[in-house]
């Protein structure tokens, strides 16, 4: 525990202040549990923007860029850094760069586990609809994907 000490060496003072300690702690604790709930979705945002963006053999580096700008503009990915999503869609070019089909085949597997509310399902199929749009151009092969991502979804299609 952090010793606090009032200017004046008045123990009401320093009662006050260790309050306003745990306040900002129970503050943070908070937080970190909110991020803690998104976090599932950020990965299931970012595995689905790497199946799309993949599915027509690569994603370069202005595409990456957009992707990066798309969602960070993103209100539900406020409470995460673009440190955050940099990791996971290093996560993909790795897998991608080492084997694109069992790439996406783990990352769909983890789309198909992940536990997401019909509205975050809502926020990922939306967020598809920016990563299509992302690199200047929609591919058929990054349609398929998007079909893909709805069926392990199990959400209705919005075309």
């Amino acid at each position: 525990m952090a010793r606090t000490k009032s200017p004046d060496g008045d123990l009401f003072s320093r009662a006050e202040l260790l309050r306003q300690l745990h306040g900002e702690n129970d503050r943070e604790l908070r937080l970190e549990a909110e991020a803690a709930r998104g976090e599932p979705l950020l990965q299931a945002l970012v595995a689905a923007a790497a199946i799309i963006s993949y599915a027509d053999g690569r994603m370069d580096m202005a595409e990456r860029r957009r992707l990066i700008e798309a969602f960070s503009a993103s209100p539900p990915l406020d409470g995460f850094s673009v440190a955050d999503l940099a990791e996971e869609l290093a996560y993909y070019m790795r897998a991608y760069a080492y084997d694109p089909i069992s790439a996406e085949a783990r990352a769909l597997a983890g789309l198909g586990t992940t536990v997401l509310s019909p509205g975050h399902k809502q926020i990922v199929t939306e967020m598809c609809g920016r990563v299509l749009a992302a690199d200047g151009m929609v591919h058929p092969a990054e349609l398929g994907a998007l079909d893909r991502i709805q069926k392990v979804l199990e959400v209705e299609e919005a075309r």
